[in-house]
């Protein structure tokens, strides 16, 4: 249920990157960022030069000759420029990042299944009011997504609560792993799914269908899951008790103090936790709002195609990061490597294997296949970030894993509605080659720095301020 949570938070949060293609009229939005006309944009070549209303210039992609000339021209309603588009696709990071940290300590006070089970569910109720809101005009659809972001800042905090309390520490890697992959799938279902339901019903179907779905899926999570082992009906005994030896030192949440706010704030572990989260939420984020736009208005896919191919990386990050939390047990467990070195290793893997495909991205100008090669490899191999930095709050700190999610959670989303409106800025009047190198290069060099950082001062160490008792430790490590 946790799995089916997070894919439907996901497909909810991600509809609109592609939802926005159908929704914005492309034609006159081309038309008006470009200062020479249309038909020449289009002109048989590689390439052509352009240049454009604000005096930049450069390259742009000319529709390839086995398509239509009209298959990036998609007449929507809306009529939003760049930067508009930018704002909207951002709205929703504004209130995300305000219900983090009170989501993290309610979390920890309350338990996190009524908190995770409400705020997909409020996420879903405001995803069936999105058209209703965005014919009424920018502020209003603006304002329905940032309240979309208030009900879902919740849900991380609230999972990581219950990993504490659910996941024994030597499976924490496959199972936190699976858990996260619910948000890829949901991408993969709902990128390609968005684009059919626009293509065929009209864009309002994006989010009719996948809020219904979200309000369905509350139904059962209320009726099947439960706060933790103790209080479930179904489970054995012998579980329960596996369970409870198997986690990290926690204490009841009725002994629990308020986080000590200052220790984890001064904590050089919680820092790269901080720094890598930022790191991820820029690249992650820049991919995620932008790649439906990217291959519409440079690349020149189809909107069905498009769909498809914007949730192709996503496919192979959900299928990537599967193996990769059975392979992160298994050195801990089997191999005897440090919980450090393995979350070092994975978030590795998971940083520096994008800045290297965003790179590669950057310059394969206008070679449609390796153009999403490219795209696939960043995504995909970011898969690893689940057995990284992800699962590291809790290995830091059971008692108060919630609210550390909640911390670095709300810093790392500043670059979530940071990135659309950069993007948008770089790329208005200039839907350019060069524009969009720039905007690739940059979420390179975040994913780069990031790393280094935490790989200087992250920790697998369960942390003094965690307040446990120390004959109840399962793992220490220096």
């Amino acid at each position: 249920m946790a799995f089916l949570g997070f894919a439907n938070l996901f497909a909810m949060r991600s509809n609109l990157s592609v939802g926005i293609v159908a929704m914005v009229n492309s034609s006159k939005l081309i038309r008006s960022e470009a200062s020479i006309p249309y038909k020449h944009v289009i002109n048989r070549g590689p390439c052509v030069s352009a240049s454009s209303n604000s005096g930049a210039s450069g390259e742009q992609c000319s529709i390839p000759e086995d398509i239509d000339d009209s298959s990036g021209d998609h007449p929507g309603d809306l009529n939003w420029s760049s930067r508009e588009q930018g704002l909207v696709l951002g709205a929703f990071f504004y209130g995300y990042i305000a219900t983090q940290i009170p989501g993290g300590i309610l979390a920890e006070k309350i338990g996190g299944k009524w908190l995770f089970g409400l705020g997909t569910f409020c996420t879903a109720v405001l995803t069936l009011l999105t058209p209703l809101a965005a014919r009424a005009g920018i502020p209003y659809v603006i304002t329905v997504r940032v309240l979309e972001g208030l009900g879902e800042g919740v849900t991380f905090p609230a999972m990581h609560a219950l990993i504490a309390k659910w996941l024994p520490i030597k499976e924490k890697g496959q199972l936190a792993a699976f858990i996260w992959a619910g948000g890829q799938a949901g991408t993969v279902i709902s990128l390609p799914i968005s684009g059919v339901l626009a293509d065929e019903l009209g864009w309002d179907w994006i989010f009719y269908v996948f809020g219904s779905l979200g309000c369905i899926w509350f139904v059962f999570w209320c009726f099947l899951v439960y706060e933790e082992p103790s209080s479930h009906p179904r489970i054995s005994q012998e579980e329960r008790t596996y369970i409870r030896e198997n986690i990290p030192a926690s204490n009841p949440k009725e002994q629990r103090k308020f986080p000590p706010l200052l220790k984890i704030m001064t904590s050089w572990p919680v820092i790269a936790l901080i720094v890598a989260h930022m790191g991820e939420n820029w690249g992650f984020n820049t991919l995620l709002t932008q790649t439906p736009t990217y291959l519409n208005n440079i690349q020149h896919f189809s909107l069905k195609t498009n769909g498809f191919l914007s949730a192709l990386p996503y496919l192979l990050m959900w299928l990537f990061s599967i193996p990769m939390g059975f392979l992160a047990d298994f050195m801990i467990s089997k191999k005897g490597f440090s919980i450090v070195f393995v979350r070092k290793f994975f978030n590795s893997i998971a940083f520096f294997g994008p800045t290297l495909g965003l790179i590669w991205l950057a310059f394969v100008r206008c070679d449609r296949t390796l153009a999403v090669v490219a795209l696939s490899l960043s995504v995909g191999l970011n898969g690893a970030v689940y057995s990284g930095f992800q699962v590291n709050h809790t290995d830091l700190s059971p008692n108060y894993a919630a609210t550390l999610m909640g911390i670095t959670n709300f810093f790392a989303n500043i670059c979530g509605f940071v990135t659309p409106y950069v993007a948008g800025a770089i790329t208005d009047q200039n839907q350019t080659i060069e524009a969009w190198r720039t905007v690739f290069l940059i979420s390179s060099g975040f994913y780069a720095f990031c790393n280094i950082i935490y790989l200087l001062l992250g920790s697998g160490s369960l942390q003094s301020w965690n307040d446990v008792p120390r004959n109840n430790e399962i793992v220490r490590e220096t």
